[in-house]
């Protein structure tokens, strides 16, 4: 019965550690997305940036070529323009490499519960070994000990107690000892066994 709670418990937390695996891809899998999602974001901002940036050398080249004030009214205007798109698409980046920060450290987390998960599991089965042990000892131990009664049955015969006699049984490094011993504690019969 202990084995079977023991087993129980095992399988719950072999089935709490499947969906935690599960649940740590699916989530890994999503970051992954995401993470290919951002960079391609990045890229096509990287991409406006670059294209802004020539629309300003150009606009700035027009300005130097052209004396007249309508011009540079207009250039003036478009290198507005240009600035504050490259002041969103900065803000987009950073936008987007937080997510993926965020992204990164839930990863983490869920891969840390895992091994958690884990330790706890080998510690169940630790504990479940040890117990397992424990009862088997008390198992050999009440099988000695049936055995050494036994064998003070068979004394008994061989042996009559008489009136005022008492039996003493020890076990020390190993060893069965039993003695049969008068009311003034002096040994009448000594038996020692090796277990």
């Amino acid at each position: 019965m202990f084995d079977l709670w023991n087993q129980e418990q095992i399988n719950v937390l072999e089935m709490e550690k499947l969906s935690s695996q599960q649940n740590l891809d699916t989530v890994y899998d999503l970051a992954t997305e995401h993470n290919v999602s951002a960079r391609e974001k990045i890229e096509e901002l990287n991409n406006e940036l670059i294209k802004a940036q020539e629309a300003a050398r150009v606009a700035n080249e027009q300005l130097i070529s052209s004396q007249t004030d309508e011009n540079v009214d207009f250039i003036a205007s478009v290198s507005m323009g240009i600035e504050d798109v490259m002041s969103e698409v900065q803000n987009s980046k950073e936008a987007v490499q937080s997510v993926i920060l965020m992204i990164d450290d839930a990863t983490k987390s869920f891969s840390t519960l895992c091994h958690i998960l884990l330790g706890f599991k080998t510690s169940i089965s630790q504990d479940s070994a040890g117990q397992k042990l424990i009862f088997n000892n008390c198992q050999k131990l009440n099988s000695c000990l049936t055995q050494t009664i036994f064998e003070l049955e068979n004394q008994k015969v061989k042996f009559p107690f008489y009136y005022g006699m008492f039996l003493v049984i020890s076990k020390f490094s190993g060893r069965s000892n039993i003695l049969v011993a008068d009311s003034s504690r002096q040994p009448v019969i000594e038996y020692s066994k090796a277990s």
